[in-house]
């Protein structure tokens, strides 16, 4: 656990922790410079309450705090939270249980309700639920974050043999998740697993387009994105293919493009060479393309038409 000045919440958190139906663990927390009472009531849990250590008086920035803590531990697993959010009672139970099960499992998070300073649950609709399939997290991973930071639970070998985290912020997670798409299997729980706090004050909160930081890490790991594309195209073909923004331009060579860089990403990593192609995401990106071009060209009445006679026929 990372934390600069986490009160009021960080007792919750803890409280969260001490909670846990699996009692095999013990907690790593690295405080970032705490004046408010944080290190303090750190200092009441730990390791009275809870088994652990602080580390204080070397304050750090979000992703080399990461990184230290990753180094420090000497555990094969490890859980990432953040001194505002909730642990949910299962959560160690039901990802130690499932990286156990799936020994290539780099990362597993889980499903989350994001809360509000007072603990409210709000209403996000779909874009805070996650993938839970490797293929479908992986793909979406060129595009944007598949995990809820504080909710995921990794190996810290595979963290280490990604390159660990950067100093990034506020994207040190989703870098890294880029770069561990290509050397580790990373899965969701269908379960919930996390109360995520967004209030005004915090790092996160306030922060309401994401496609700008998306563009960014993208644009930082272009080079392992996708494979078998020219690197000058990368970037064109990523913008053109974005999940939340498939209104952009297109042209014809970003439909052969995008499965090119799916069969050849499947087969690096040692998968059928359709594993990619199967995605809703993959599908939805590639008839997107397809309708852009025939509208450009104005041949769309014609594809619908063909779209029509296919479906009667296997009707």
């Amino acid at each position: 656990m990372p934390v600069r000045n986490g009160m009021p919440y960080v007792a919750a958190t803890l409280e969260s922790i001490a909670a846990q139906t699996y009692p095999h663990y013990k907690i790593l927390v690295w405080d970032n410079g705490s004046t408010d009472g944080t290190l303090e009531l750190l200092h009441e849990w730990i390791p009275s309450r809870i088994p652990g250590r602080i580390v204080e008086d070397r304050p750090l920035r979000l992703g080399p705090a990461m990184a230290a803590l990753v180094e420090m531990a000497d555990t094969e697993l490890c859980a990432v939270i953040h001194g505002d959010d909730l642990n949910l009672p299962s959560r160690l139970e039901l990802q130690v249980a499932f990286m156990q099960s799936h020994p290539r499992a780099g990362v597993v998070g889980g499903q989350i309700d994001v809360i509000d300073e007072h603990g409210t649950v709000q209403d996000t609709g779909p874009f805070w639920k996650y993938e839970t399939d490797d293929a479908s997290v992986r793909w979406r991973l060129r595009w944007h974050a598949q995990f809820c930071h504080p909710g995921v639970m990794l190996r810290p070998e595979a963290v280490l043999q990604a390159g660990n985290y950067r100093d990034l912020q506020p994207f040190e997670d989703f870098d890294l998740w880029q770069r561990m798409a290509n050397t580790s299997e990373l899965w969701n729980l269908p379960e919930k697993v996390l109360q995520y706090r967004r209030t005004r004050t915090s790092s996160t909160g306030a922060i309401v387009e994401y496609l700008p930081l998306d563009r960014q890490a993208a644009s930082l790991n272009s080079g392992i994105l996708f494979p078998g594309v020219r690197k000058e195209r990368v970037m064109e073909l990523w913008e053109a293919t974005h999940p939340y923004n498939l209104e952009s331009p297109s042209k014809f060579r970003h439909i052969y493009e995008i499965e090119r860089a799916a069969v050849n990403l499947a087969r690096a990593l040692g998968k059928p060479t359709d594993y990619f192609l199967k995605t809703a995401l993959f599908l939805r990106q590639q008839d997107t393309l397809k309708k852009r071009f025939y509208a450009r060209v104005g041949l769309l009445p014609l594809s619908a038409l063909r779209q029509r006679i296919l479906h009667l026929r296997h009707n």
